[in-house]
């Protein structure tokens, strides 16, 4: 198992996860979609404060499909063709 696989099983992510979904409202921070008609996933905008102080700032509330989208076009919303 990964280092990064470790800290998302740790009590220490499941924590921050938990601070994220409730900051956010339990809703798609893009979308607005919220967790009684999606699944709502945490997502890393760096990982560069993994575990660390002000890790919170890194992270965004994403439903699965922006979460999806995010992860094919490497942005949050695909942009309008020129």
């Amino acid at each position: 198992m990964t280092d990064y696989a470790q800290y998302l099983e740790s009590e220490t992510w499941q924590a921050k996860r938990l601070e994220a979904l409730s900051r956010a409202q339990w809703a798609c921070q893009l979308c607005n979609a919220h967790s009684s008609r999606s699944t709502l996933e945490v997502h890393h905008r760096s990982y560069r404060k993994l575990g660390k102080p002000g890790e919170m700032a890194d992270l965004v509330v994403l439903c699965a499909d922006c979460h999806g989208l995010y992860h094919e076009y490497g942005k949050l919303a695909k942009e309008p063709a020129t």
